[in-house]
């Protein structure tokens, strides 16, 4: 008992050993950093200018990425969707109803139909939805132009998209006829909408789910449960209904933001290897200038690997206090422009435009934004600490004699 008593002592006499021997560590890093202030914050402003601009676009580049994946899918096809294999038609019974009770979605009976007006004959892609889930799914109502939403006597009344009521050459109150199974019904144009996305803005028309169903004799049944998060892998979902995510059935987009981001991280690399040859001018100057000191620390007594965590420290708390400067620089400005997006005007706004596309530049502010970049750049700084370790383990103590 008495001998496992004086284990934990000893124990505890190591530890607290340990935790002075790291407070006069860190005490002797901080000095040696005033050694040269000049130098010093030099330094520092350059890791802060690297971890601002890093951070900067990143916060671009993943709040252009969302909103992006909002615009693309967010009106249409969901962020995830409940398909039957082979993207045939199911019953969307009571059962699958109560999985999804707590979950924002839209389901929907797709068909490609026939559109005739007064003037012209368009095959668009007709699409039955429930207008109260259809409303809180992708929020139709506010990308009226013209007319109103559905009504709850909306069975003769459907919904177009802008460009395909110009190619109709209909408006809001005129009659519309679908050519289905040989037979034809008559319908009133209740609005028009525009979608963010051009190739829906130009084929897409709504009515109400039990409308469809009734002209294409599909009691009950629906092509796809459009999901507005993509985060319900596990709903448990019966044969042979089965999930997907944005990524299984909008491959293109999926690529193009692969893309983006590889090009991002090109350049962000390019930025990391200049913060890290300023770093290493740094350590080579601060190494050749104590190379003496460093000699006579050695004939003392000091171990080459406890220098070495020495000059660790000192390029920490370097790289610590430039990304501090950069952080607290630039959040004010990233908070500000999360809620206050960047407004572009001229030629690019129009381009935006014609392709659907919100005319501003978003930014997301999150621990995603954060994390990354200045992870890197503390790990690259530590890339600089090769040169002193190979500095000191070629020191020779004897041939350094002082005077």
């Amino acid at each position: 008992m008495i001998l496992h008593t004086g284990k934990n002592r000893k124990k505890c006499r190591n530890k607290i050993t340990n935790c002075l021997n790291l407070y006069l560590e860190l005490i002797l890093a901080w000095r040696n950093l005033g050694r040269s202030p000049r130098r010093t914050l030099l330094t520092m402003l350059m890791i802060a200018l690297a971890t601002g601009l890093a951070v900067f676009l990143r916060a671009q580049q993943v709040g252009t990425h969302k909103q992006l994946i909002i615009n693309t899918l967010g009106v249409y096809t969901g962020k995830a969707q409940i398909r039957a294999r082979g993207d045939s038609s199911f019953v969307f019974d009571t059962t699958t109803s109560k999985k999804l009770a707590k979950i924002v979605f839209s389901p929907r009976l797709e068909s490609s139909l026939s559109l005739k007006s007064a003037y012209r004959l368009k095959v668009a892609q007709v699409i039955g939805i429930i207008p109260e889930r259809e409303q809180d799914f992708s929020k139709l109502r506010q990308k009226l132009l013209k007319g109103n939403y559905f009504e709850l006597d909306s069975r003769q009344s459907l919904i177009l998209s802008e460009q395909l009521a110009q190619k109709l050459k209909v408006a809001t109150g005129d009659s519309l006829q679908i050519l289905v199974n040989q037979s034809i019904k008559h319908f009133v144009v209740q609005g028009i909408v525009r979608l963010p996305n051009p190739e829906l803005n130009q084929n897409l028309a709504y009515i109400a789910l039990e409308v469809l169903q009734q002209l294409l004799n599909k009691p009950q049944q629906i092509s796809v449960i459009a999901l507005q998060s993509d985060s319900y892998e596990n709903l448990n979902l019966s044969p042979p209904l089965e999930y997907k995510t944005w990524e299984a059935f909008a491959p293109e987009l999926a690529q193009m933001l692969q893309a983006d981001m590889l090009a991002e991280n090109l350049l962000m690399s390019i930025f990391y290897l200049l913060m890290l040859f300023g770093i290493f001018s740094t350590v080579m100057m601060s190494s050749l200038e104590r190379r003496y000191e460093w000699a006579v620390l050695l004939s003392l007594g000091m171990k080459r690997r406890q220098l070495t965590w020495l000059i660790g420290l000192e390029i920490s708390l370097l790289a610590l206090l430039g990304i501090a400067l950069g952080l607290l620089g630039l959040l004010p400005c990233l908070i500000y422009l999360q809620n206050n997006p960047i407004e572009l005007q001229g030629v690019m706004a129009n381009a935006l435009k014609k392709i659907g596309l919100s005319p501003k530049l978003y930014y997301e502010l999150s621990f995603e934004v954060l994390g990354m970049p200045v992870l890197l750049i503390f790990l690259w700084s530590w890339l600089a600490l090769l040169y002193p370790v190979r500095f000191i383990q070629q020191i020779k103590i004897a041939s350094h004699k002082i005077v």
